[in-house]
């Protein structure tokens, strides 16, 4: 997302009328979670000033305020914490900086840059209530795509999935799959005790796979396969692009002015 990224952190991008993060944010309000933990860097200072500040202070007069009472409305749902990550160490080491607020419960981890429509975690959540075990949501890949993405090993391809192990960007001669692991977890107790114990893995970060592995391979976990259509990739500049125009054509009045179809 170079450039772009230069400018504004990439999940404060819009999508369709809204930042990314917020789509993330609705979803996870409306799967029944209460307390919001956002690992950031010290430099994205508009992701706190959006949830935070009180931005109507500087609109215009006469400047439409429904915006801000929607955003308003969304955080008065939620308790939000901010944890700064101590360097880029990869995404193990961004979830187990919240370690000291969630502890060893149960807890989901969504990634703002996969939008799922429709949204999936109220799904997950009841699925995992049932099982009590981990869920997660995966993806058929191309197989020159498999080395962009964590890969899961499973037994069949029954729904849901029985997920009985992962790898972190395997060459595609090694993946045990194509089923690629998109960025909606639900993780079990005790994840964050497992995860403050997994050394570097792929590139020398601490990868949240690893654990994932290890769990599944201990306890195992379950997988939710998304059919074609429903995940909206915003971590590269032709998904970014795509995802706006499909977002578009679910607007009539911006479907006509673009001249696009349904078809």
């Amino acid at each position: 997302m170079f450039p772009l990224s230069l400018a504004c952190p990439k999940e404060m991008l819009p999508l369709g009328r809204k930042p990314a993060l917020h789509h993330v944010v609705e979803e996870a309000v409306d799967a029944g979670v209460d307390t919001l933990v956002l690992i950031t860097a010290p430099s994205k200072t508009s992701i706190t000033k959006y949830f935070f500040e009180p931005l109507e202070a500087t609109l215009p007069a006469g400047c439409p305020r429904e915006a801000m009472e929607e955003i308003r409305r969304l955080t008065d749902k939620l308790d939000i914490v901010v944890i700064h990550q101590k360097g880029a160490k990869g995404l193990g080491h961004a979830v187990w900086s919240a370690h000291s607020v969630v502890g060893d419960e149960p807890f989901l981890v969504m990634l703002p840059d996969d939008i799922i429509r429709p949204a999936i975690t109220k799904d997950m959540v009841a699925l995992g209530g049932a099982s009590g075990l981990g869920v997660l949501v995966v993806k058929e890949v191309a197989e020159d795509e498999v080395s962009r993405y964590g890969i899961v090993e499973c037994s069949g391809d029954q729904q849901p999935l029985r997920i009985t192990g992962a790898i972190e960007k395997p060459p595609v001669q090694l993946a045990p799959s194509r089923k690629a692991i998109l960025g909606r977890y639900l993780l079990p107790a005790g994840t964050m005790s497992m995860l403050g114990g997994v050394g570097t893995g792929h590139g020398g970060e601490i990868q949240l796979t690893s654990c994932l592995d290890l769990i599944a391979k201990r306890d195992g976990l379950l997988g939710i396969t998304l059919d074609p259509g429903r995940h909206l990739d915003l971590g590269t500049m032709e998904g970014y692009l795509e995802a706006n125009t499909r977002v578009a054509l679910e607007e009539p009045e911006l479907r006509r002015r673009l001249g696009l179809s349904l078809h």
